[in-house]
């Protein structure tokens, strides 16, 4: 009765090992109508991390409604042989020097040459520099 019971828990721990699918990396494209009236809407392609088809979409569409952009289309990275080996910034990131979660159109990055920091404001790059680069500061 013993090897029975483990037999079965042990089944249905392979159940959930085989359900368990990847983290992919997918690419949506968007369009942001800064305003009404301008004709020609910013178009622009992201990536990001996501375990199957309803968690992409269901990060694409919360990402769309903060953001008060369109979607055009979302789909697998690996599925686009013009996108596969392309880099595109994140959806979001996490600030360097607040480690608070952002997702800015266009991150600010650190100017100084080597460091790869991104960071979500001017004061957080004002702090970054003064705490990581203090010798190009006059």
């Amino acid at each position: 009765m013993k090897l029975d019971k483990e037999r079965i828990m042990n089944n249905r721990k392979k159940d959930v090992e085989r359900d368990e699918l990847a983290f992919e990396k997918w690419v949506i494209m968007v369009k942001d109508y800064e305003k009404q009236q301008k004709k020609d809407p910013k178009i622009f392609i992201r990536q990001f991390m996501a375990q199957g088809y309803y968690e992409a979409y269901d990060i694409a569409r919360s990402y769309a409604e903060r953001s008060k952009l369109e979607i055009i289309w979302f789909k697998e990275k690996r599925l686009c042989p013009e996108y596969y080996s392309k880099y595109f910034p994140w959806l979001e990131y996490f600030c360097t020097y607040c480690n608070r979660k952002f997702n800015d159109k266009d991150p600010l990055t650190c100017n100084i040459k080597g460091c790869q920091a991104i960071l979500c404001s001017k004061n957080c790059i004002n702090n970054h520099i003064q705490l990581r680069h203090k010798e190009f500061i006059e």
